[in-house]
This record gives C-alpha cells, structure tokens and sequence, in this order.
C-alpha cells in the first residue's frame, strides 16, 4: 500500500483534474491505513467534503476522534458535517467539545449558537452568541446573530440595541438591517420596517428576503398593487420557491382577483407539490370561486379528521393517572420563547427536547396513532396529501395552558408538518358540557386576513379528557372563545416529515 503523504496528494492531484472516483478511491485508500495521522486525515476529510463526498470525510473525522480523541479541529469539522446533513443534536454534541478543546475559538462559539437555533434553544443559542462576542467584541455578524436571538426571546427592546450596534459598526450588513424590520414588523411599526427592507434592497438588490418581507408589509398596509408587483418580481428572480407564489396568491385573493391566485396556488405546487401553505390557499380560493367539489376533495373534513381515546400507556395504571403525570410534566417546561405570551395564555417549548416517563408515553402513542392514521388511508397518487405521506418523520410538540381565549383569535396551519394532532390531558368544566361550543376545536375556517365571501364547510370537535384529534396540517383551526377560572390545558404535535 502507499504510504498516507503520497496517497492524499494524489487524490488532490485526481481531485483538481475532475477525475472524482479516483480521488474518492485514493482517500478511501487513506481512511484505511493503519499508520495515517491525524494531520493527513484532517486534509483528507476536508477534499472529501470538496468532491461531495460527506460520507468519507465523516468516516476521515470520526477516525481522527478515535485515534487522537483531543484533537480539536475534527470535533469542530465533524459537527460542521453533521449539521449539513441534517443531523442536529450530534453536531451539538461534538461542536460543544470543540468549545471545550479550543475555548479561545470564537468560530467554535458562533457554530454553537446556529446549531442551537436550529434546535428551536434560542436561549442556549443566546449563550452560545455571547461567548463568542466575549471572544471577538463588537463583531457585526456576532451580534446580527445575537439580535435574531432575542427577537425569538421576546426582548425586543435587547434584540434592537444590538442589530443598531451592529448596523453602526458595518452599515453594509444586510441581514441586520433585514432583522430590525423584522422587530418593527412583528411591533406593527409597518412604516419602519418597510425602510429598513428598503435599506436592506439598496444594499443588495437581489435579495430575496427583504423584497419578501417587504411586499408583505405593503400587504399589511393594505397596498396591494404594491406587493403584487413585489411578489411577482420574487417570482420570476426564485422561480423555485414556493414562498413568494403563497404570498402573491394571498393578496390576488384579497384583491378578489380568485383566478390569478389559483394559478399563483399552482405555481407553489409546481414548486413543491405537498406544499401545506399552497393547499391551504388553494382551498380558500376554490372555496370562493366556487368549486365546492373540489374543496371537498382536497379538505374532506369527515375523513382526515379523526377522533380516539388513546390506550393507557404502558406503565399507568389508568388514563386518569396518564393526565395527570403528563400534566406535570409539560406544565414544568419552559415556555416556547419565539412566541408572544397572551394574557391566561402559555405554550411551553417543543417537549421532545428532554422529555420526562409521562412525555415519552405520549410520544409512543402518537407514533403509534400517526402509523395507524397512515394505514387507514386509501391509495390516490393525484391526492397531494395521500400521495405525500412521509415513511420517517419526527414529532415536535408542546403543551398550551389556557383559561380564556378571545372571539378575535386567529386560524392557523402548520406549514412544515404533514400530520397534526391535539391531545386533551385536562379540562374545565365550562369546555366539557354539551350546551355550547366554548373551547372547542373548529376545523376549516380561513384566517381573518383572508375574508372569505362564501360560507365554508366547518367542523367543530368537543373536547374530552384523553382524547385525541388529528388532522391534515394544511387544515386551518382555531380553539373557539371560551372564559373560565380552570385550565383548558393540551398538548398538540407535528409529524415532520424526515
């Protein structure tokens, strides 16, 4: 065999001449041998990773970790991999080692904090962010990262002295300018916030983002030839995202222009055909055209929308006893900071995080209800929401603790699931009784920004202790208006596709 120097320069050699299966041979070649060090596989992962070979350069790092387990720059490189190929909590793992092993490495501390925010810990993400900036006071793109953080914490008045420090020092940094009209935005500063996208589009003409974000505060706005015109433009420049076909079919809607924004609808399915947002626009417009049949296909309310009582969980020795555990649970978790509290109203973070005996049951048990749901289905390859169903995914889910819910509340979808559910663990007298609809789970009606002209079909759910609900996650829903001194408490999940 040869030795480890000369087969990684051939494979740099095989690598630059566009010969990628030699290449890719020379450093399997290297990965194998018995006498390589640390210092050759390092490079060898990193042409691994050049030729597209992320497999081989996980195998080249995770060889350096077992030979050399305090050699630093494969745990941070390993964890970089790691987090391109969607696996999140492992490339926490090994990028909080790199912090250990080079606590001087700012780049160490900045990966730390992406990976938390993508792990929805927007509070360990803000940690993270501040380690690095004691490491490099004053970087822009630290503290961009750290005022994107405290937007999702719900510390608007932090979140904007940071993104200001931070367009003070690089006046030229687009995506702080992109945040501060995020926190006007979510103020309902809308005329602040349509100058800093401005600002931001000035910068950098082409992106995508702040054209977005600002033809959505012209719709705000209640200036629709505007963000029509904006959201075509974002058509044409990203043809093949679905986003700003969704945002243009909302205000063509609004418009009442119903046969622009079904073609707009179709333009996101073309994008990505099981497109939650799509399917729930396409539904209100054909709704309104009308085309009840079509409608009926697409959101069969008796259906995809199914009722049970789950079994009790191995381990309690009743439903009762189930309730009450993973009451205690999920009302000891945090609340999900990237969402504005409301008055008689908390919703925890995801519970999967660190889930306690009685979250774990309820875990199994909607597995086992998203398996049973999936085989209940009939086949139709047309159907872009039985011909979607993913063979793996993963639950998040949270609970949401309420005493009073106001007439104003709004629908809502849950655009990157595909299945979702509602489970009831407990319930005020004032929900359980039959004689009105107070707390109880509607199921079809449009938001309020998308007014519709004909009455759509809707189903109402009464709640029960220990019952569970599921449905389409491109259904609209809302908990209808209820007051009482008790605690409506449930605990919902998304089944993400994976």
């Amino acid at each position: 065999m040869k030795d480890p120097e000369q087969l990684l320069r051939q494979a740099e050699h095989f690598a630059r001449t566009g010969n990628r299966n030699s290449a890719r041979q020379h450093l399997l070649d290297l990965a194998a041998h018995r006498g390589v060090s640390p210092n050759l596989l390092l490079p060898a992962a990193f042409q691994a990773y050049q030729i597209g070979e992320l497999d081989l350069a996980e195998q080249c790092l995770r060889k350096i970790i077992r030979i050399a387990p305090n050699f630093g720059p494969a745990y941070t490189n390993l964890g970089n991999i790691l987090r391109e190929t969607g696996q999140v909590e492992e490339a926490i793992e090994m990028t909080e080692t790199a912090c250990a092993l080079a606590p001087g490495d700012v780049m160490n501390f900045a990966n730390l904090g992406g990976l938390q925010e993508e792990n929805q810990r927007p509070d360990k993400a803000e940690v993270a962010y501040r380690e690095a900036l004691d490491r490099m006071p004053g970087e822009p793109g630290l503290m961009d990262s750290l005022g994107r953080v405290l937007l999702k914490l719900a510390r608007p008045g932090e979140a904007m002295s940071v993104l200001k420090a931070a367009v003070d020092k690089a006046p030229g940094l687009v995506s702080a300018h992109i945040n501060i009209g995020n926190l006007y935005q979510e103020a309902e500063q809308l005329a602040p916030a349509a100058t800093a996208y401005e600002t931001a589009l000035n910068l950098e003409p082409k992106s995508l983002l702040a054209g977005n974000n600002l033809a959505l505060v012209r719709l705000r706005q209640g200036r629709l030839d505007e963000a029509e015109a904006g959201f075509k433009m974002i058509t044409k420049m990203a043809p093949g995202n679905p986003l700003a076909f969704n945002n243009l079919a909302q205000t063509q809607f609004q418009k009442g222009a119903l046969t622009a924004a079904l073609e707009a609808c179709e333009g996101a399915l073309a994008c990505d055909p099981g497109n939650r947002t799509a399917l729930a626009n396409k539904i209100i417009i054909l709704n309104d055209i009308p085309n009840q049949a079509a409608v009926s296909y697409l959101q069969d309310l008796e259906l995809f929308v199914t009722t049970q009582h789950i079994p009790v969980p191995e381990g309690f020795s009743s439903s009762a006893t189930f309730n009450d555990a993973l009451f205690a649970e999920v009302d000891a978790e945090p609340d999900r900071f990237s969402e504005k509290g409301q008055a008689q109203e908390r919703q925890t973070r995801n519970i999967m995080l660190e889930p306690g005996p009685a979250v774990r049951a309820y875990s199994n048990a909607m597995n086992n209800a998203v398996r049973h749901y999936m085989d209940e289905l009939h086949d139709d390859p047309a159907h872009p929401f039985l011909a979607g169903r993913p063979d793996t995914w993963r639950l998040e889910a949270w609970g949401t603790f309420t005493q009073q819910v106001s007439s104003g509340e709004d629908t809502h979808i849950h655009p990157d699931a595909w299945l979702s559910g509602v489970y009831y663990p407990r319930l005020p007298a004032a929900v359980q009784n039959q004689a009105d609809t107070d707390g109880y789970l509607e199921i079809g009606r449009a938001p309020n920004h998308m007014a519709q002209r004909i009455v759509p079909k809707l189903k109402v759910v009464r709640p029960e202790m220990g019952l569970l609900v599921l449905f389409p996650s491109y259904f609209y829903h809302r908990v209808l208006p209820f007051k009482s001194p008790e605690t409506r408490m449930s605990v919902a999940f998304d089944a993400v596709p994976i």
